[in-house]
């Protein structure tokens, strides 16, 4: 497992791993692919790398991009401020529950605390399993949004 920064020809694969990141309750069917381009997930991808404050790691495995955690200041769902970047953290099906999450979290953090950054953001579903690893990795409720949180976690 080898946990990166992004190269300039992958980004076009944020799509993709943006896709993924959209939490499906079991049982639901899956959204339209088509949706990622609603603006309100576009702010996630849209000119991505061209902000001082836009980072992405990803994790290789035999030259396969299989997961990816990256953030920016933006009005998205877990924005608290303009001044603490949001995540969306995305792993390919078969690959979760290894231990990827944790690293590239770990990695991101690590990355925006060299920067100067006092804090990171994020949104997540209650019902969706990765609240737990939040959790374990020192994120706390900021927000409580019904069906959401809004996490923070203190660098």
């Amino acid at each position: 497992m080898i946990i990166r920064k992004i190269k300039e020809s992958e980004i076009n694969q944020l799509e993709s791993f943006l896709y993924d990141a959209l939490y499906v309750p079991e049982g639901a069917l899956p959204f339209d692919y088509d949706i990622i381009y609603k603006p309100e997930l576009q702010v996630y991808i849209s000119e991505f790398g061209k902000e001082i404050s836009d980072v992405c790691l990803v994790c290789a495995l035999d030259d396969k991009l299989v997961g990816a955690v990256w953030g920016r200041i933006m009005d998205d769902y877990g924005h608290i401020d303009d001044d603490t970047p949001s995540l969306c953290i995305s792993i390919k099906d078969g690959y979760r529950g290894k231990g990827i999450g944790t690293n590239l979290l770990n990695g991101i953090e690590k990355v925006y605390h060299d920067m100067g950054y006092k804090r990171l953001s994020l949104s997540c579903q209650k019902a969706n399993r990765a609240v737990n690893l939040y959790k374990r990795l020192g994120y706390r409720v900021f927000e409580d949004k019904g069906d959401e949180y809004i996490m923070v976690l203190d660098l």
